[in-house]
């Protein structure tokens, strides 16, 4: 590993969303015929918080996050899903990064401040490429995607967290097409808690811990 880890603290979601993002994936592969489909390494998920972690600090993370997932009942989120949109990220002109997005309800937005708090004074700044994982033979993850988890906490925490689950690669006109469809109507609740480490366009890639949510 690089001296810093590139860190998504995140949700994973129950069958539900699974599947909704699965489907969702593949209509997107099959318009655009590139992108990343979901697999054993790039996991549909819900961020609550990424940030640059030393490689000596990701047991001090892991113990923080532990810390909040004692202390809160992560089975009471419940994450209603509102339309689809779309943010470039290191993508040609015309495609983006396609996202379910959530309504920040009270569980999950308490949930982030609790991470933010117990775990955002780990943050570490000048990550680089070379904290992402990556698998042989893959390109080096964008410039886009280093800045974004390097500004994270500042431009996308705290009062400015929308919790979003990224489908894959789309063209904007068809995320446009897609804003009102009937699937992107659902509600979803975790299926577990991780920290996982992260990939080009903000995938998770790589489970470090995870928490299994209580019954």
């Amino acid at each position: 590993m690089d001296e810093l880890t590139a860190v998504d603290v995140l949700l994973l979601p129950d069958a539900t969303a699974r599947a909704r993002a699965e489907e969702l994936n593949a209509l997107l592969r099959e318009d655009l015929g590139q992108g990343f489909a979901f697999d054993e390494t790039h996991l549909p998920h819900i961020t609550l918080l990424q940030l640059y972690a030393a490689a000596d600090d990701l047991d001090g993370l892991n113990q923080a996050v532990d810390a909040v997932v004692q202390e809160t009942d992560v089975g009471a989120v419940r994450l209603g899903a509102t339309g689809l949109s779309g943010a470039g990220l290191g993508t040609p002109p015309g495609v983006v990064v396609a996202a379910v997005d959530f309504e920040p309800a009270e569980e999950v937005v308490r949930l982030h401040e609790a991470l933010l708090s117990a775990a955002g004074a780990l943050a570490a700044n000048g990550g680089s490429a070379g904290a992402f994982f990556t698998l042989p033979g893959e390109p080096p993850v964008s410039a886009d995607t280093v800045a974004y988890v390097e500004r994270f906490i500042s431009e996308h925490g705290g009062e400015r967290y929308a919790p979003h689950m990224s489908v894959g690669l789309a063209r904007e006109s068809l995320v446009e097409r897609l804003r009102g469809d009937a699937r992107l109507r659902f509600e979803s609740r975790p299926a577990a808690l991780a920290v996982c480490r992260l990939g080009d366009y903000g995938a998770a890639r790589q489970v470090l811990r995870r928490w299994p949510v209580r019954a």
